[in-house]
């Protein structure tokens, strides 16, 4: 997977959060980002070894911080 894909090819990331690591610095997700994003919503485990830096922690936490994100919105709250 090319690592130049935007954040909009990923429906699993809210648009808030790739709204705010594109303006912190992050225009697109890096290789590990996007091979974890690709398959969010299969439903499948993952087994990740990379070098530090590589994007693992986000790669975890955007997709549980976009379901809470979406949570939030249904029931509008602030």
């Amino acid at each position: 997977m090319a690592q130049n894909q935007g954040w909009h090819e990923f429906q699993c990331i809210h648009p808030l959060i790739t709204e705010t690591l594109k303006a912190n610095g992050m225009p697109h997700p890096t290789r590990i980002q996007s091979e974890v994003f690709s398959c969010y919503g299969y439903y499948h485990d993952f087994l990740i070894a990379a070098q530090t830096g590589s994007g693992k922690t986000l790669a975890f936490a955007a997709p549980i911080l976009s379901e809470l994100h979406a949570l939030k919105d249904s029931y509008g709250l602030e």
